[in-house]
């Protein structure tokens, strides 16, 4: 395909996925709890998932076959790749020797995992803001950087078990695996640090205003420091070498933009957060200033760029309960349509800013193994 095409492709696998994801749910009913009708549920994952994991697409494509071909359950932790994610294909070898698949199962886990975590949240958020999300935000960036986005759905789905299963010791577990997945998942300890400090009795939401202000005043050395980390923690020089370098593309102003509607959220939002069943909403709101943050600090250091997909929980489940819980207020009229259009913005941006980039401008579907 060459490029317009690849791009009426791309538009119409989101408008597909959302509009079967809008019937997910009964939308007319004046009960708490919306009705489930899981076939179009099924369609809008199948319509994301093949497309997804059956194309060869994206500039690091050949490298991760590469990686598929060399490693083993000898080699896996010798290799320049994580070691988490080599053993991850080190261990699906074992049912099939063709990288082309291997990287198609992959993938196949990466969508599952996304799927799986709306589905247990399909209660208490509406599906098709949650598909929007997803597809504005992750879909297309997920068809080049597989490893962060497979660290990513694996921290996703580990907010869920915490949320919905009030489990901790497991979901942990599940992001220090993330962690030796993509490294870049350590950003998130002082995320961590933050909620357990908020959390400790009665959520507190003074101190997320300490955190953001604290924030605001470390963006102003953090560049350097960065750097610094960057070169002198062994495991994180690959990417200081790749990706590591300061290039000052901007000052930052468009981040705040995608953050305002959810700073709005929030806001209207700010006396019921600390009541334990918000947990959706206090997790979000911990996130917020360290998603700007790091948003900020990714114009100027392209790895740190790169985790935005860390925090998609702020679309994909905060807003999307807000939109599910909403009564009509002017506040609801206003700010829902504010993230539909971030969302759709993001999406269209991508397309035509990023697409040449990321090496996934010319889509071309596998039809052979």
């Amino acid at each position: 395909m060459d490029i317009s095409e690849t791009k009426e492709l791309y538009v119409t696998i989101l408008l597909t996925t959302v509009i079967l994801a809008f019937f997910c749910q009964s939308r007319f009913s004046k009960k708490k709890v919306r009705g489930f009708y899981a076939i179009p549920f099924v369609l809008s994952f199948v319509t994301s998932w093949f497309f997804y994991a059956f194309n060869d697409v994206g500039n690091d494509y050949e490298e991760y076959c590469f990686v598929f071909d060399m490693v083993d359950f000898s080699t896996y932790n010798s290799l320049w790749i994580e070691p988490g994610y080599a053993l991850l294909n080190a261990f699906i070898k074992l049912f099939t020797p063709n990288s082309v698949i291997g990287i198609a199962i992959i993938k196949t886990i990466i969508s599952v995992l996304v799927f799986i975590v709306i589905y247990d949240f399909r209660k208490h958020i509406d599906i098709s803001v949650s598909v929007l999300a997803y597809m504005s935000l992750m879909y297309l960036d997920s068809f080049c950087m597989i490893r962060i986005h497979l660290a990513a759905a694996i921290i996703l789905f580990a907010l869920d078990i915490y949320i919905n299963r009030d489990w901790t010791i497991l979901p942990l577990v599940m992001y220090f695996v993330a962690c030796t997945i993509h490294y870049s998942a350590v950003t998130l300890l002082p995320v961590i640090a933050a909620y357990v400090a908020c959390n400790k009795s009665v959520f507190n939401t003074k101190l997320i205003v300490v955190f953001a202000v604290g924030l605001i005043v470390l963006n102003n050395f953090a560049i350097p420091l960065m750097e610094s980390i960057l070169a002198s923690i062994s495991f994180l020089m690959k990417y200081n070498e790749k990706y590591g370098e300061i290039t000052m593309q901007g000052s930052g102003l468009m981040q705040y933009v995608y953050h305002l509607p959810v700073v709005l959220l929030l806001a209207v939002l700010w006396n019921k957060i600390p009541h334990k069943e918000q947990k959706i909403y206090q997790i979000a709101l911990v996130l917020l200033p360290f998603s700007l943050f790091f948003g900020i600090l990714g114009y100027s250091i392209e790895v740190i760029g790169r985790t935005f997909v860390y925090y998609v929980y702020i679309w994909m489940i905060c807003v999307a309960k807000y939109a599910y819980d909403s009564r009509n207020t002017i506040n609801e009229i206003i700010i829902i349509p504010l993230c539909i259009f971030v969302l759709i913005f993001r999406f269209i941006d991508y397309l035509n800013n990023a697409l040449i980039s990321a090496g996934i401008n010319q889509f071309h579907l596998i039809v052979a193994f």
